[in-house]
């Protein structure tokens, strides 16, 4: 039977560096608050699993700096990891094997300090598979070698706060209940957005990006996309250019939607061309 606890720790002095391997817990496997004042890093060479709550919960205080996990394979009953870090360093995640939530998201991180960063293969939420904020002042990079699918949700739903950078993510197979890859970018930098094969959106849009005013350029690189809704759907009232480009189907109400900003006297949107569609609103969660 497993464990309630796998690894409790709560830190107050400086750094707090965990090395493990397999964890069964009735509770989380890894528990880790670092109210010091230096990094915190954890490392585990084994599967690890949480019977009723999140795999991992690891949260930096606002004194600590960065918080860097490195994992195998997860499965929690609510998120597979959740990384919190108030502090003033980076944050990064990096999930060599699979993650699996059953309740909520496979990997939900918040930042504040610097860079936000996550590295992952396959990802399965029920909620979202990949659900991250940073509000810190470095950029915020996504990459999954795998499939990310979401049961309920936004497969990948990410947010640049307004002290942020660049927004870039590249990944494989997304496979989500609303939108695929949902993402604001109100930092200083570009967004980036490549996915290299499949795009499944069942009740939503496969790619929604927006960028607000302070925004530099807004790419998009897809492939196949079969969507309820919109394929693509882009918001760009930032300072750069907008550009899509597509090496396969678009499946949906309307393939590519890209509002301009309004003209003088008039309710209305322009068309940038033929291919572009009337707007319909987004599903969200």
């Amino acid at each position: 039977m497993p464990n309630s606890f796998g690894i409790s720790v709560n830190n107050a002095g400086t750094n707090l560096t965990l090395n493990t391997q397999n964890i069964n817990s009735q509770t989380n496997a890894i528990y880790a608050v670092n109210s010091g004042t230096g990094a915190t890093s954890i490392t585990i060479n084994g599967d690890i699993s949480s019977v009723n709550s999140d795999a991992i919960y690891a949260e930096n205080d606002p004194a600590t700096t960065d918080l860097t996990i490195h994992t195998k394979n997860i499965n929690g009953k609510n998120n597979g990891i959740y990384a919190a870090n108030f502090g003033t360093g980076s944050t990064t995640v990096t999930a060599e094997g699979n993650i699996t939530a059953t309740n909520q998201n496979g990997i939900y991180a918040f930042n504040h300090g610097k860079d936000l960063t996550i590295n992952t293969h396959n990802v399965q939420g029920s909620q979202s598979g990949i659900y991250a904020t940073n509000e810190g002042t470095g950029s915020t990079t996504i990459t999954a070698k795998g499939n990310i699918t979401a049961t309920n949700s936004d497969a990948i739903h990410i947010e640049n706060k307004s002290n942020t950078k660049d927004l870039i993510i590249k990944t494989d197979n997304i496979n989500a209940k609303m939108n695929g890859i949902y993402t604001t970018n109100n930092g200083t930098g570009i967004t980036s957005i490549t996915v290299s094969n499949d795009i499944i959106a069942a009740n939503g849009t496969g790619i929604f990006a927006q960028n607000l005013n302070t925004a530099g350029n807004l790419t998009i690189n897809a492939n196949n996309i079969n969507a309820e809704l919109n394929g693509i759907y882009i918001i760009n009232n930032g300072s750069g250019s907008a550009s899509i480009t597509t090496a396969g189907t678009i499946q949906g109400q309307h393939q590519i939607w890209h509002p301009r900003r309004k003209q003088p006297n008039s309710s209305k949107y322009q068309r940038q061309s033929d291919q572009w569609f009337h707007y319909r609103r987004i599903r969200r969660h």
